[in-house]
Parts: structure tokens; C-alpha cells; sequence
């Protein structure tokens, strides 16, 4: 069955992709439907009122390790009582900014903001140097964002009561004062030492020095590299003064205006430049 409903992160996403797929002849509900921990369930809540024809599309963040750079979208999917499952896709890039960022649309757009050219070469640069800038502070924030991914979540690791039931209580013997401090040092810990495992310093240290080697000076003169790997909020942010400068209100700013720009005036610009928007369409096409 065809695709007639997409789940996305924010009203950014939803504007944006809405727009290309229409440009694209395909009519298909984008909704945004919040942060994207919750959406592989809201699709599986909705199928199972409407059926399968529902999907979501999700950012990459730090949640999918160190990728290949890609140009499509990578399949999401989830084992359901034996049966593998197609649920949806995530982004090659970390986030939906990284695509505003693409330097042939961000030029075009700060070109009409401006009044004046701005080149290709001058955009891609400034993303290099601001990439340049923030490495080590990415190298921190996917120390982060990838520890976070491995530590155990504790609403399930540690129950609030031994017999795992409501209307129950422990036996007489285990009511004891001795009892329950070992029964709640039992509970926690394993959560501790799992926790310690993946916090300690000596961890975190090595984990940083490895994400600082992979933020090289060189990695961060790569424009496709950049765009891959580092967050795009961040890359856009740390070029405030100069899009102040153009004209544009905030970084923020930045990313309204471009999507309005598509969704009003252009939405072939991100299929003329971003090969992964010609790649998702594609991918939608062939669900039927």
C-alpha cells in the first residue's frame, strides 16, 4: 500500500518535506509529531487504527554511531513478534538543519536576503571554518550523545518493589531493616556499576581523544564530512555575527527563511542540490 501519512520531528521538518513532496506529485499527510524517541510508537499506535500505510522520518543525531556519509535515507525497522517490519527512515545527515546548511541552497537563499552574491564557495567556506571552530566541542557532544545511547535505562533496571507486583509484600523475615538495605543495595548495584562502566573519567577521556581525532583539522575542511557528522544547529549558530551581518535575524532565523524560501518561492531548490531529497522521494515512490 502506498505511503499516506509521514511522521516527523517539528514543524521545520513537516514544512519543508511536505513541500518537496508535493513538488515530487506525491500527496502524502506530513505531520510533526515531537521529539523522535516517541514516533517508531505513535506509528505503531496509528497502523493499528488505520493500517500499514503510515511511516516517520527521523533526524540521525548521535543515536546510530559513526556512519558512512550516504546520499538516501536509511531504512528503520523493528522485529514484531517475529516478523521484521518497516517502519520508517532516518536522515543520512545528523539533523534537518545539516540540509539547510547544504551551501548551493544556503547561498540562494542568503543571496536574496543579502542583496547581493553570495558564492557557493564563500558559504562552504564558513561552514569549514566554523566546523574548524566547534571540533572539540563536537568531539564532546558525541562523547555525550553516544555514552547516553549505552547506558541502561533505570525506570527498568531498578524496580521500586522486590516482588515486582502491587497487593504483594516481601515475607515476615525479609522485612527487616537488614534485609531491605541488601535488597535495595542488590537493586542498584548493577546499575551502578554498569553506569560506572561507561562514565568513569578514564572512559570518557579515551571515548573524547577518539571523537578529537575524528574532528580533525582535515575531517573539518571537508564540507561533506561537516555536513555529516557535525550538528547543523551548531554549525549555523556559530556563524551568528556573520549572518547578522546578510541581513538575517538569528540562526534560527536562517533556517525559517530558507524553508519558507522553499515553501513559498522554490520548492525544486533542495531536489536540484541535495541528492538524499531526490533519493527519499524515490524510496516513498516505491512503497506499494
Amino acid at each position: 500500500m502506498p505511503v499516506t501519512q509521514l511522521f516527523v520531528e517539528g514543524e521545520f521538518d513537516s514544512n519543508l518535506i511536505s513541500a518537496v513532496l508535493q513538488e515530487a506529485d506525491l500527496e502524502i499527510t506530513v505531520t510533526p509529531k515531537g521529539p523522535k524517541y516517541g514516533l517508531q510508537s505513535k506509528v505503531l499506535e496509528e497502523r493499528g487504527r488505520l493500517g500499514g500505510t503510515i511511516f516517520y522520518l527521523r533526524d540521525r543525531d548521535f543515536d546510530f554511531g559513526l556512519t558512512e556519509i550516504g546520499d538516501a535515507p536509511e531504512l528503520l525497522e523493528a522485529n514484531l513478534d517475529g516478523v521484521v517490519t518497516h517502519l520508517g527512515w532516518r536522515w543520512s545527515r545528523h539533523e534537518i538543519e545539516n540540509y539547510v546548511a547544504e551551501p548551493a541552497v544556503l547561498s540562494e537563499v542568503a543571496s536574496l536576503v543579502a542583496r547581493r552574491t553570495i558564492s557557493v564557495e564563500e558559504v562552504t567556506n564558513k561552514l569549514t571554518e566554523s566546523a574548524q571552530t566547534l571540533r572539540f566541542y563536537q568531539a564532546a557532544r558525541w562523547t555525550i550523545g553516544t555514552a547516553k545511547k549505552v547506558l541502561p535505562p533505570y525506570n527498568k533496571e531498578i524496580n521500586s518493589r522486590p516482588m515486582k507486583k502491587e497487593w504483594r509484600l516481601p515475607p515476615a523475615e525479609a522485612l527487616t531493616a537488614e534485609s531491605n538495605v541488601q535488597w535495595v543495595l542488590d537493586m542498584t548495584n548493577p546499575f551502578l556499576n554498569q553506569v560506572q562502566s561507561v562514565l568513569n573519567e578514564q572512559q570518557i577521556r579515551a571515548d573524547f581523544e577518539k571523537y578529537v581525532e575524528l574532528f580533525s583539522e582535515a575531517n573539518c575542511n571537508n564540507i561533506q564530512w561537516v555536513l555529516h557528522m557535525c550538528s547543523g544547529k551548531d554549525l549555523l549558530t556559530g556563524l551568528k555575527d556573520w549572518f547578522i551581518e546578510l541581513g538575517f535575524q538569528s540562526p534560527k532565523d536562517v533556517v525559517s527563511t530558507v524553508i519558507n524560501h522553499v515553501v513559498q518561492h522554490d520548492p525544486q531548490l533542495p531536489l536540484r542540490h541535495i541528492p538524499e531529497f531526490q533519493a527519499f522521494c524515490q524510496l516513498i515512490q516505491a512503497i506499494e
